[in-house]
């Protein structure tokens, strides 16, 4: 490992457009997950700015898609 080189490191935010990159999700999938509840996520801006960077939680993200390979394995020996 060189300075400034955190390849090897878990990543525990993301922005929107990474979760497109890392897991296939896109921006309005990310909006709606965040809307249900389903991902954790927040703003980051400066008091009186109107922009800000929204930042999405990783292992919410993870911890989402586990959930759903669960629930598709549970579907599966139902059926």
């Amino acid at each position: 490992m060189t300075a400034g080189d955190n390849s090897g490191l878990a990543v525990e935010w993301l922005r929107i457009n990474d979760l497109a990159t890392r897991f296939g999700i896109r921006r309005g999938t990310a909006y709606n997950l965040l809307r249900d509840g389903k991902i954790k996520g927040c703003v980051l801006r400066v008091r009186g700015k109107q922009t800000g960077v929204r930042l999405i939680h990783a292992q919410s993200v993870r911890d989402y898609i586990e959930s759903q390979v669960e629930r598709e394995q549970e579907a599966v020996v139902v059926e």
